[in-house]
């Protein structure tokens, strides 16, 4: 097998698309941020799209992949409802604490911060960041 068809037959599978498109979309997302939020034009701060890429596809991402394909769709009640209360609370309840802590705290190691920097941007940031998430995912996440 060639090195063309082992790289097409690698990133044929879920996981690596899954990995791939989390990237892609953690720094649409950030490119969204600074272009169209923070106003920065020509100041883009690349290597903070960058690193978001690194952390959407590299962390968030295989995680993810493991939290949603892996853990939750082992719940299996017999009631619609009840299935769908028990993964949107198990998904806010565990998953959502923990990934917002881990944003902050990989994002601000990866940007050269210290284990308190992260510490710091943790406890300004994580509470307000959870409450807002769960107010635009929950509701999301039971229609879905």
């Amino acid at each position: 097998m060639s090195g063309f068809s082992r790289f097409i037959a690698a990133t044929s599978s879920t996981f690596p698309r899954q990995c791939l498109t989390g990237g892609v979309l953690f720094a649409t997302g950030d490119t969204i941020a600074q272009q169209l939020v923070e106003k920065r034009r020509s100041n883009h701060d690349v290597p903070r799209t960058l690193r978001l890429a690194l952390y959407g596809g590299a962390v968030f991402s295989p995680l993810a992949s493991i939290w949603f394909g892996k853990v939750l769709e082992r719940v299996q009640l017999a009631s619609k409802p009840a299935n769908i209360a028990t993964k949107v609370a198990l998904d806010q309840g565990v998953a959502a604490p923990t990934f917002v802590a881990m944003f902050f705290t990989v994002t601000t190691l990866m940007a050269g911060g210290s284990p308190q920097d992260a510490k710091q941007k943790l406890h300004d940031n994580w509470w307000s960041t959870l409450k807002t998430g769960w107010a635009v995912w929950i509701p999301v996440q039971a229609i879905n």
